[in-house]
């Protein structure tokens, strides 16, 4: 009883407290007055801070708040920031803090950045850290993170230090070669590893001389580096030498010896190489124009990323990428080059012939859709474009026809407090990050509200996403998200950097070939829903029947408890109290038409707005679920292990 009267108490604080705490919003005109009012003046930045902060404007208004505090920004200004973001009783500002700090590319903001590198106590934290670092591309930044290298190394963090080791490929600037090449006859092993994979980005002969010679003299060896998961994972895959140091002169080797090889086209050349589009049948436009105007506005830039343990880099003279590219899903076969197998549990009648049980080789996927092939039991099979022509997995992609293209579909439903939800589908052919296999769905969402002006976007990535505040999202002409595409697993971020999932980085920099929303064909899922029998029906996994994912449609997030357990940020049920939710579908199903349920699942990773959400952090939890947990929970002990469900950080 004592217990129930404490929950009611406490019921009616939360109410209080949740009511008193909502944010401000305001018009953009009385913004703008705002900010008029400073424009120029010393207290300019702090107010562009409190108008982004608090400021709940759609359109693009805040977003020219955000790349105005970027130009006028100073050190005091980003050491505000700095101790925010160190600050761990303050996690619920993290994120905006990220936001502005990831904008200040100036070295006169290095300092900063490594003196609260050695002040962040959380590793995350750190990473984000050296990213800043990395991204001011200076030669005082180079000597910092080499210095921070070096100095976390000596402390015991050696799986650590060997990690940011790969991540030095990102200094670039012409003022930083000498001290690489210096660096190369350093008695620090850790110092020459860094000068090697750096230099790959200085294409001169000097250089390649560097590099011939330390293949034959440096063996040096990394202390450490025998432990790091990564690096016993690339060593059983077989890619390996015998130590970090070779591996890294022959990846810049080869990196060097490619890139002048391209330089050698003229840019003529360099345009009869690059793909070409083909011209789509009428079936392939999408049917109701206003859906497309919409996918247009918020088609998003693909940023690729470099590759290293694990990931890929198959980029040369015919095929200009370093990872696989979002494609046209008919480019997987053709009639005159079958190089699919469908896989049939069990034998089927078609136009009068009987096809499987077993494989049955394709030459199309037009018709994988019909009732007769689409059960979940089957499943595609990518294995005969290199096996049936005796070639790498890479060069039978290759040898595939390949036009970039992103498909999407719009959702419309008046009762959700953003109705109007755009969603964006990539098909990767081969995943070669983790679980390696053919076949890769990802997506993004961009969420509008009932004037058609975005609110929210939310980011897949891994069976986990991310949801944030459209002023949060990185974007180019305003309305096109930037998606940093993770090597190798193709997982889609909204910014830049490293994040380790299940103890293994995923580098998604987005420093390498950008595809522009002029680059690829946007296709749509709708007109593909309106044939009877079209690949968007096939209910199979798509690549192999083991770890590729099934199809748009029936794609789902965190699959399995163990899926759940590994991810970042995982889901709740904002249905039943936001407790441990598995395998919400993306596209939505019958009992929850579009992506709304699913997104929801996410907390919005920004100032609370949306009270549909779950929310994660430690803003406020939607009002219904706390009040779920704290009133029907029967004993302290089931209300204390529910309320445990509820994630905690950012």
């Amino acid at each position: 009883m004592i217990t129930r009267i404490f929950r009611v108490y406490f019921v009616c604080v939360l109410v209080l407290l949740y009511c008193c705490g909502t944010s401000f919003s305001m018009t953009e005109e009385e913004a703008a007055r705002k900010w008029d009012a400073v424009r120029g003046t010393a207290e300019e930045t702090t107010v562009l801070i409190e108008l982004f902060k608090k400021g709940e404007i759609p359109g693009n208004f805040l977003h020219t708040v955000k790349e105005r505090f970027y130009e006028i920004a100073t050190p005091a200004d980003a050491r505000v920031l700095l101790k925010t973001w160190v600050d761990q009783n303050m996690r619920e500002q993290h994120l905006f803090a990220d936001v502005f700090l990831r904008g200040l590319k100036k070295d006169e903001f290095t300092p900063l950045f490594e003196e609260y590198l050695y002040i962040a106590s959380e590793e995350r934290t750190q990473r984000r850290l050296f990213t800043l670092l990395i991204h001011q591309n200076s030669l005082s930044a180079f000597r910092a993170a080499l210095k921070y290298i070096h100095y976390i190394h000596e402390k015991g963090f050696r799986d650590q230090a060997v990690a940011y080791i790969k991540r030095m490929k990102m200094f670039k600037h012409p003022n930083i070669r000498q001290e690489l090449i210096e660096g190369t006859a350093s008695e620090s092993s850790i110092t020459r590893a860094v000068s090697y994979i750096a230099l790959m980005n200085y294409l001169d002969d000097e250089v390649l001389e560097i590099i011939d010679e330390a293949l034959d003299t440096d063996d040096g060896i990394i202390p450490g580096e025998e432990n790091r998961v990564i690096l016993e994972r690339h060593i059983k895959s077989g890619k390996a030498g015998k130590n970090l140091i070779q591996d890294i002169l022959k990846e810049t080797k080869r990196y060097i010896e490619r890139e002048r090889g391209l330089k050698k086209y003229s840019q003529e050349k360099r345009e009869e190489s690059t793909i070409t589009y083909p011209v789509y049948q009428e079936s392939l436009v999408s049917s109701a124009s206003s859906d497309q105007e919409l996918a247009e506005e918020y088609t998003p830039q693909i940023l690729l990323s470099y590759g290293s343990w694990p990931g890929v880099d198959i980029k040369d003279e015919s095929y200009l990428y370093t990872d696989y590219i979002p494609m046209y899903v008919n480019n997987v076969t053709k009639l005159d080059r079958k190089t699919v197998y469908l896989n049939l549990a069990e034998a089927v009648s078609y136009q009068g012939s009987v096809y499987g049980p077993g494989n049955v080789l394709l030459g199309t996927l037009n018709h994988i859709g019909d009732p007769v092939f689409r059960s979940s039991a089957n499943y595609l099979d990518f294995s005969p474009a290199w096996e049936l022509f005796s070639l790498s997995i890479e060069d039978g992609y290759k040898a595939l026809t390949l036009y970039p293209s992103v498909y999407f579909k719009v959702f419309r439903d008046n009762s959700k407090d953003n109705p109007i939800a755009v969603q964006y589908w990539f098909f990767y052919y081969y995943n070669d990050w983790l679980n390696n296999h053919a076949g890769d769905w990802e997506t993004i969402t961009v969420f509008l509200d009932a004037d058609a002006q975005p609110v929210e976007a939310i980011f897949s990535t891994h069976y986990e996403t991310n949801k944030y505040a459209w002023e949060y999202v990185e974007r180019v002409s305003n309305t096109h998200p930037k998606i940093y595409v993770s090597n190798g697993g193709h997982g889609s971020y909204s910014f830049s950097g490293e994040t380790t999932y299940s103890t293994i980085a995923d580098n998604h920099d987005g420093d390498r070939e950008v595809l522009n929303p002029e680059d690829y064909y946007l296709l749509s899922l709708s007109t593909e829903e309106g044939i009877d029998d079209s690949w968007i029906w096939f209910e199979g996994r798509w690549g192999d029947n083991e770890n590729a994912p099934q199809g748009p449609r029936l794609r789902t997030d965190a699959p399995t408890s163990t899926d759940w357990d590994r991810a970042n940020n995982p889901p709740y049920d904002p249905e039943q109290g936001c407790i441990k939710r598995y395998a919400a579908k993306i596209y939505g199903d019958d009992e929850h038409y579009g992506p709304w349920f699913w997104a929801s699942a996410y907390g919005l990773n920004t100032p609370w707005r949306n009270t549909q959400d779950c929310k994660i952090g430690s803003f406020k939890a939607p009002l219904t679920s706390v009040l779920y947990l704290l009133l029907f929970q029967p004993t302290a002990t089931a209300a204390s292990s529910a309320t445990a469900e509820i994630k905690t950080d950012i």
